[in-house]
C-alpha cells in the first residue's frame, strides 16, 4: 500500500482516507489483495482501500463492475464511454486511470485529448461520436434520445445496449463518489491533460 498516502491529484487531500494495511481484516485482506494488483491501468490502490472501510459495499459492488467491465461492449468503446463519463463528472481519479487503460489498447493520446474537447471536435467516425453522444446523453438527460436511440440498434446488439447505460451510470456512482471522497490519484496516474472549463 505504499502509493496511498503518495497519491497526487486533490491538493486538499483525501476526505475519507485509504484504510492501512495494519487495519485489514482477514476479509478486507482477501479483497484487496484480488482487486490491487498492478494492470493496464496502474495500480488503483486508493479507491479499492477508499472502499474498503464499507467492506460490505464494496463485496457487492466489484462482481457487478467486474460483469460490466467484461461484457459485450468492444473493449475500446468502453473506455470512449467511461473516458467521457469521466470527464463529464470532472473526476480525474477515473480519467487518469481509464486514459492508460485506453492508450493500452490503442487509443492514442491524441484521440484522449479528443475525447475532452467533444463535441467542439466532431471529427470522429458515426459508430464513435454515437458513443460519445450516448454518455452525454445520459449525463445531461439521464436518458438517450429517441434519433440516437434508433441509430444505436443499427449497430448495437440488444444486450450491448442494456450495458451502454448501466456502464455509463456504474461510472456516474464511482466519480460521484471519487470525487466527494477526495480520492486521490496515485503516482504515474495522469490527470486531465486539457484545463476543464469553469
Amino acid at each position: 500500500m505504499s502509493g496511498c498516502l503518495e497519491a497526487s491529484g486533490n491538493s486538499k487531500g483525501p476526505r475519507v482516507t485509504p484504510l492501512p494495511e495494519q487495519e485489514w481484516n482477514d476479509g478486507v485482506r482477501d479483497i484487496l489483495n484480488r482487486t490491487i494488483k498492478e494492470g493496464p491501468g496502474g495500480k488503483a490502490e486508493n479507491i479499492y482501500a477508499t472502499l474498503a472501510r464499507a467492506p460490505v459495499l464494496l463485496r457487492r459492488m466489484l462482481p457487478f463492475a467486474g460483469t460490466l467491465n467484461a461484457g459485450e461492449i468492444n473493449p475500446v468503446d468502453r473506455e470512449l464511454l467511461i473516458l467521457r463519463t469521466a470527464w463529464n463528472c470532472s473526476c480525474e481519479y477515473e480519467w487518469g486511470h481509464h486514459t492508460l487503460i485506453a492508450k493500452h489498447l490503442g487509443v492514442s493520446q491524441r484521440d484522449v485529448d479528443r475525447i475532452a474537447a467533444y463535441p467542439l471536435d466532431r471529427n470522429w467516425e458515426h459508430h464513435q461520436a454515437m458513443l460519445l453522444d450516448a454518455a452525454d446523453d445520459l449525463h445531461h438527460r439521464s436518458a438517450v434520445n429517441d434519433d440516437l436511440w434508433f441509430d444505436l440498434r443499427e449497430e448495437f446488439s440488444e444486450q450491448q445496449l442494456i450495458e451502454l447505460p448501466l456502464l455509463v451510470g456504474m461510472y456516474h456512482a464511482l466519480a460521484f463518489a471519487l470525487t466527494t471522497l477526495g480520492v486521490q490519484r496515485e503516482q504515474g496516474v495522469p490527470g486531465f491533460s486539457t484545463p476543464r472549463p469553469g
